[in-house]
């Protein structure tokens, strides 16, 4: 069994939805979220990176097992103030409960490792995934065939 792990610095970021919009008679289909487009490249260097220290040549074809940590910044307003402003503040949540959404963040590392490490995303058989808070932010990936 092989084992591929790298970190993907940066704010985690939604693949979006696609969307169609008509030109020229035509349509064309768009991201929601263009954003996201540098994202997937820092993903895909990351993911380079780690196949080449791996000695990994070619790509995957067989069954892979993924997990995911997205780690976001806590909001200022989760800290204390003043000579308090070290401490998280016991009002803040625990745990990382708002957007973006995990299954379009999933989405634009997923979409973007294809091609890259394995041929299809239909080759994930399991996937895992978290968010959290912490620092710095990131995507910390895990990939087992």
């Amino acid at each position: 069994m092989g084992l591929l792990e790298f970190t993907v610095l940066g704010t985690p970021l939604a693949q979006g939805s696609l969307r169609a919009v008509p030109v020229a008679g035509h349509a064309r289909i768009i991201n929601d979220n263009p954003r996201s487009k540098p994202w997937r490249a820092d993903i895909q260097a990351a993911a380079q990176d780690a196949r080449h220290s791996a000695h990994l040549a070619g790509l995957l074809d067989g069954p892979v097992s993924v997990t995911v940590t997205f780690t976001f910044a806590r909001p200022k307003g989760h800290w204390g103030k003043g000579r308090f402003a070290y401490r998280i503040l016991p009002s803040a949540p625990n745990q990382h409960v708002k957007r973006p959404d995990l299954d379009k963040l999933a989405r634009a590392v997923l979409d973007a490792l294809k091609g890259q490490v394995w041929r299809d995303d239909s080759q994930v058989i399991a996937l895992q995934l978290l968010k959290r808070y912490g620092d710095p932010e990131r995507a910390d990936i895990q990939i087992r065939w």
